[in-house]
């Protein structure tokens, strides 16, 4: 483990509840996206922005993720996947300009404190 303070039965914990959650909301944000062609709104909200909201709270589980493992050890390439998934759904929350300069110097502050 790079992080004696990490607690690691917590970070592997972490690490599967993200995956579901983000499976989730990809479920979700296809369900969202087939709906805004049919015309159907199911919520109060947009369609449009729950999906923004889907990809930007995947982008933030993905972050998670990555530095749990990095914190457990992992190999790097190990977390190449989860660095792409994660920027692919930033790209998608691009329209928003203030969320994005957070993510991005959220990202950078985190990878150059911990790595």
């Amino acid at each position: 483990m790079r992080d004696q303070l990490c607690i690691e039965e917590k970070c592997k914990r972490g690490i599967e509840y993200h995956k579901e959650f983000i499976e989730e909301n990809r479920e979700e944000i296809k369900s969202l996206e087939e709906d805004t062609k049919n015309g159907i709104q199911r919520y109060p909200n947009d369609n449009k922005s729950i999906i923004l909201e889907n990809y930007l709270s995947n982008f933030i589980h993905e972050m998670n993720d990555i530095r749990a493992m990095y914190s457990l050890g992992e190999d790097i390439s190990k977390m190449e996947v989860y660095f792409y998934n994660a920027i692919d759904d930033l790209e998608h929350t691009g329209t928003s300009k203030v969320g994005y300069i957070y993510a991005l110097d959220n990202f950078f502050r985190n990878f150059v404190r911990n790595g």
